[in-house]
Parts: structure tokens; sequence; C-alpha cells
């Protein structure tokens, strides 16, 4: 049986699943920008001291001086978007304004990024019976206990964090053995190899081009002198020339194929090879 971690070890890993957490966020709001939809700490407190301030004004006059001090925080939007509420302990929370008539434990409080990963944890492993929710459920009960202050990007992101849910996600099982490729039909898939008869050459020719059809097994085979750019290129057009390209050439890195196109996409074609081709075509 494994040992259960003491609290120092629970302590300890539940940091580090934090740390992990506040750093993948802050990339990601560093890519993202002023569209990561997350109320920064800095943002959060000036927020809940202005509204404190509106609420505290004895006259209008204060709360027009307010107002244009905070002018380029477009304050009425601030305050049509949120409100203040304050515990029995003097704790100050921001909430979404609610509707008029709404009751007060409907309402929707706005989680600063110091707290996201807290808030998160709690509904994803403490509340509702523990049982770790997926991102689209978790985004449900988030959203409905704190509004748009949590992104959907937060709850996709926070499982990945859990190593409950890490472990339990499904692992499609390897597949033994090779894979092979299905092709239907003709001139969809087609191999091509070079076979080398240095050894045992047949007056000038010395390679023999491989040319199969995947799907129909069909194979053309041409002499070759030597395996150079162009000769390839001669063989390939005679058989396009019959048969038409094909949607699919499948070739090895061989230097013959691939060092052309590794020098420039545009290949000029050679005098022989346009020879062979206007005598195809005419």
């Amino acid at each position: 049986m494994s040992e259960v971690p003491s609290d120092s070890e629970r302590i300890s890993a539940l940091q580090t699943r934090r740390v992990a957490f506040y750093e993948e966020v802050s990339r990601r709001i560093d890519l993202m920008g002023t569209n990561s939809g997350i109320l920064m700490d800095t943002t959060y407190n000036e927020i809940v001291e202005f509204i404190n301030a509106i609420k505290e004004c004895a006259t209008n006059d204060e709360r027009r001086q307010i107002m244009r001090d905070n002018a380029a925080r477009n304050p009425y939007r601030l305050l049509e978007k949120y409100d203040l509420i304050v515990n029995s302990d003097s704790t100050r929370i921001l909430i979404f304004k609610q509707r008029g008539g709404s009751a007060l434990d409907s309402c929707q409080i706005v989680v600063k990024f110091s707290s996201i990963f807290d808030v998160v944890r709690q509904i994803h492993e403490v509340e509702a019976g523990n049982d770790h929710p997926k991102s689209k459920t978790l985004h449900k009960r988030v959203s409905a206990k704190y509004g748009k202050s949590i992104p959907r990007w937060i709850c996709e992101l926070f499982p990945d964090f859990c190593s409950i849910c890490v472990r339990s996600r499904h692992r499609s099982k390897p597949k033994a053995g090779h894979q092979p490729i299905l092709t239907r039909g003709m001139n969809v898939r087609v191999q091509l190899d070079i076979i080398d008869y240095q050894s045992m050459p047949d007056g000038p020719f010395k390679y023999v081009l491989d040319y199969q059809d995947h799907g129909t097994k069909l194979c053309q085979l041409r002499p070759l002198a030597h395996k150079s750019q162009v000769a390839v290129a001669q063989a390939l057009v005679e058989i396009f020339c019959i048969f038409g390209p094909p949607s699919i050439l499948q070739v090895d890195n061989g230097r013959e194929f691939s060092h052309a196109a590794s020098k420039s996409r545009r290949v000029p074609i050679d005098e022989e090879v346009l020879f062979v081709m206007l005598r195809l075509l005419f």
C-alpha cells in the first residue's frame, strides 16, 4: 500500500501546482495582451478604491470631482458594470452589478489574478462532491458564481494541473505492428525508387527506375544510364505522358529526388527532357 502523504508534502505539492499554473497563465496573458479577460491585482484594487470613494461621497460636488480625477478609466462604465459590498468584518468585495430586485446571494463575485487558482480549485476539487469536472462543466460552475471574471480558457487549462485529472485521462492504446497505407483507385499514390545495378550493368544502363502504383500495384520500369536529376525527370515525363501525373508521388530523400528542390522550387527543364516531351506529345 502507498503511504499517505503528510500535510507538509500536500502543501508543498499544492504550492508547486500553483506556481506552474501561474507561470502558464502569465505566459498566455503575455500572448493575448488585453484580450485575456483577466483582471490584474493592480487594476482590481484601483476599481475597488474608486467605487468605495464614490459610495462615501457626501455631496454631488465630491462625486463629480472623483469622476473627473478618474476620467481616464472610463468611470461611468465602471459604475455601470461593478458594485461593492462590505462584509461584517469590513472586507470589501467587488461584484458585478445586479439588476434591480435580484437576491444578494445570487451576485457574481469579481476575481482578481492572484485568487484565480484558489477559486477554481475550490470548485474543481472541494465543492460539488469533489467530482473533478472537466473544462466544460467546470466553466459552467465557475461562470455561475464568478461571471466573466474567469474566462473559459482558464477552465480549460486548470485540469492540466490537477494530478487526479491527468491520471484519469483516457489514453489510446498503442497499436502494435506496421500500419499500412490504404489507397483506392489508380494514380492516387505512386511509389518511386531507383534500383542499383552497377554490379551487373546492361551496356550503358546501370540503374532501373521503379514506378509502382500503390493502389493497383501496376509497375513501370525504366532503364537509366545514371541517376541524375535529368535522367529521372526524363523517365518520369515518359510515364506521365502515358498515365498522367499522380496525386501523390512518394519518394525517399535521395539526392536525385531532393537535391534540386532544396536549392530552388523552380528547376529549369533540360533540353533533352524537353525534346522527349515534345516527341511523346506530338
